[in-house]
């Protein structure tokens, strides 16, 4: 949901870069319009991201080495 502040911030830049005003009905929809695209580019900002553990897989070298380290 877009709040009422939001939306007339939304109508000032849109009325500055397109010269048209919108009335608030129009100016909801194409807020929504705007914000749903954004969402399906970047996703939600607001949504706790998990971050993934990275693994890496040891080289048959590194093996070699852990192994010999081992027989000492």
């Amino acid at each position: 949901m877009i709040s009422q502040t939001s939306l007339e911030k939304f109508k000032e830049i849109y009325q500055r870069t397109f010269n048209e005003r919108l009335d608030d009905a129009e100016a909801l929809d194409r807020a929504n319009r705007l914000l749903n695209i954004y969402l399906a580019v970047y996703g939600n900002p607001l949504e706790e991201k998990v971050d993934r553990e990275v693994i890496e897989l040891p080289t048959n070298k590194q093996n070699e080495y852990e192994k010999a380290k081992k027989e000492k």
